[in-house]
């Protein structure tokens, strides 16, 4: 009984382990967890597959950030706009 008590877990949780699941931060236990509860839970199930494909599209896009020096101009820019 306590075994299954230790595996159960509830939404909030799920959602969050989905999230660490998703940047291969969860630990093994929690990946457990949360397949299990996804077994349940319709709901944290299609949260999964949304969070799965959002990945998928993310890594699909290769997205690059601003470089540092063009930040730090558009930084002054807007500065010195709300500073008139």
């Amino acid at each position: 009984m306590k075994l299954l008590q230790k595996l159960m877990i509830d939404c909030e949780t799920s959602a969050h382990y989905c999230d660490k699941a998703q940047y291969n931060e969860a630990t093994g236990m929690e990946r457990i967890q949360l397949k299990i509860h996804i077994l349940f839970c319709k709901i944290c199930k299609s949260h999964t597959i949304r969070n799965s494909k959002l990945t998928s599209a993310c890594n699909k896009a290769s997205l690059a950030t601003m470089p540092k020096t063009d930040k730090e101009a558009l930084r002054a820019k807007l500065n010195k706009e709300m500073s008139k």
